[in-house]
């Protein structure tokens, strides 16, 4: 086995029991919602239409699992992006990796203050100013990304968003707390 391939699998290993040691009643659902983090941010839907279904998890988690737990997914994803997408089709630049990874973080926290009658509410509108509006204008200003690429982007990620929220946000939530 190559040396980088043997630290891959370090890495992997570490990762996915460092929940059991950080998160003994919650780590399952940690490890859940990491991978599916990291399967969705690896896809080449991801990479082609920005549907960022990762976010839904994520939020999920905030409000099943805690703060922190959804923080770990968010790491866990950032560092197993480009590995996993070899595999999945999606190779992206270090520089767009770690803005997903602050939009996400703010997501997050942001949703982290919702009272649980406002959480739809929080949600969509977190993912629509957060994800689709701030970060947007911060590619387009920083990394020149064509602003007419990140609104059609946008329009599309908050119609899989609310698609999601609106439908089978429940289910979700229930998928994460039971593994609790």
């Amino acid at each position: 086995m190559k040396t980088g391939a043997k630290v891959l699998l370090t890495t992997i290993i570490v990762c996915m029991v460092l929940p059991m040691l950080l998160y003994p009643e919650t780590w399952k659902g940690v490890i859940l919602v990491s991978l599916i983090t990291i399967a969705s941010r690896s896809s080449s839907i991801y990479d082609n239409l920005k549907l960022e279904f990762h976010s839904v998890f994520l939020i999920a988690a905030v409000a099943t699992l805690g703060l922190s737990e959804a923080m770990y997914a968010i790491i866990m994803s950032t560092i197993f992006l480009n590995p996993a997408g070899k595999i999945l089709g999606n190779i992206q630049k270090i520089p767009w990796v770690i803005m997903d990874m602050i939009s996400l973080f703010c997501v997050v926290i942001v949703v982290s203050f919702a009272p649980p009658h406002l959480l739809y509410q929080f949600s969509l509108w977190s993912i629509i100013l957060i994800t689709n509006v701030l970060f947007s204008i911060i590619r387009n200003r920083v990394f020149f990304d064509p602003l007419d690429r990140r609104i059609a982007f946008g329009f599309f990620n908050t119609i899989g968003n609310y698609f999601l929220l609106t439908y089978y946000f429940n289910g979700i939530l229930g998928i994460v707390a039971n593994t609790i």
